[in-house]
């Protein structure tokens, strides 16, 4: 019975995670020019230190809630010892998890650094310069790792695969 709390908490921390990439997301966007990482024209003309700190909630998000998500399905896995021949779906999750993990924590160290420069109130451009690079280093996977995970969320509610006796 103390078991099936795993799950639920997993799923807790996986919405919160989601909801801090989604807003890392919208906000990086918002900063930059479509064609190129170039920064537009009505953030060059003003002082970015305040702007910079909406990344603060969504960077925090995503560092306690990604962490937590990953000892909550081992806790899972440990505990409840689901057979994973007959779950085919949790089997997919799992290795959706296992194959994104080094890079997302890779992100989350990325993440620490941005938010260290942020709280230290380096200059923008230092800032800027950080947030471009996390662009370039890793291209488009924050926005692949969103709809894989977005994936996960749908074979966890419609959960193919699974063997019925």
């Amino acid at each position: 019975m103390k078991a099936k709390i795993f799950p639920l908490l997993a799923a807790l921390f996986y919405l919160v995670w989601m909801c801090g990439i989604l807003s890392d997301l919208l906000i990086s966007f918002q900063l930059f020019e479509p064609k190129g990482l170039v920064l537009k024209e009505i953030f060059t003309q003003t002082d970015l230190t305040a702007g910079l700190l909406l990344f603060v909630p969504a960077i925090i998000l995503k560092l306690i809630s990604y962490p937590l998500l990953l000892i909550l399905i081992v806790f899972y896995l440990i505990f409840i010892k689901p057979q994973l021949k007959k779950e085919g779906w949790l089997l997919i999750i799992l290795l959706l998890i296992i194959i994104t993990a080094p890079f997302n924590i890779y992100l989350l160290f990325k993440d620490y650094r941005l938010l260290m420069e942020i709280i230290n109130l380096r200059p923008a451009a230092e800032t800027i310069a950080l947030i471009r690079e996390r662009f370039i280093v890793l291209d488009g996977f924050p926005l692949i790792n969103l709809f894989v995970y977005l994936g996960m969320l749908f074979i966890a509610i419609i959960k193919p695969l699974q063997k019925t006796t």
